[in-house]
């Protein structure tokens, strides 16, 4: 009986045209790891389906990543799908500690045409010693394709090497602030 309940929970999930990422687990206290919750509502959404991030602060696990070739990423946007937040992004904020010493680490990736995430703070884990930043964090967005509006990326300190708090290779970003970023 639990393997029917789950594989039905499963099918309903996974024909959704939206659900927000408490569904499936998010907390958004700002200490419990959310990346994998905040994967799995992406996952489960079909295309041209939204994900909805409620009001809260997002984290990571410094240790734990989902890994693509030799790129470490928290979350990947693979599919054409909307991650939205509140109408203000400091409603949502997600923290991206990146533990990794890759410079290919990164928070969000967005890597489908026709995907957009908007609403959101993206912020790297970061702390000062003295007057210098003490921190390992590579880009906390990377878009590639689809679009990114509405969206602050703030407070990343990569003090060990030269990634920017954001990589363009691909895609659009508009309407957004970056501010407030560190690194070499």
């Amino acid at each position: 009986m639990k393997r029917l309940a789950y594989l039905t929970c499963f099918l309903v999930a996974s024909v959704s045209n939206g659900a927000t990422v408490r569904d499936f687990g998010a907390v958004g206290d700002g200490v419990t790891d959310d990346t994998a919750a905040v994967q799995r509502a992406i996952d489960a959404v079909r295309v041209g389906g939204t994900v909805h991030v409620a009001v809260g602060s997002y984290s990571d696990n410094l240790d734990l990543h989902m890994a693509t070739r030799d790129y470490y990423r928290n979350v990947i946007i693979t599919k054409k799908v909307k991650v939205l937040g509140p109408d203000d992004p400091a409603d949502a904020t997600f923290t991206f500690r990146n533990g990794s010493t890759s410079t290919h680490s990164c928070g969000i990736l967005v890597g489908a045409d026709g995907a957009l995430v908007s609403g959101l703070t993206l912020t790297g884990y970061h702390q000062m010693s003295g007057d210098s930043y003490v921190a390992n964090c590579g880009a906390v967005l990377h878009v590639k394709e689809g679009t990114v509006s509405n969206v602050v990326v703030t407070g990343c300190g990569c003090a060990s090497h030269t990634t920017q708090p954001v990589a363009l290779t691909g895609g659009v970003i508009t309407h957004s602030t970056i501010r407030d970023n560190y690194y070499n």
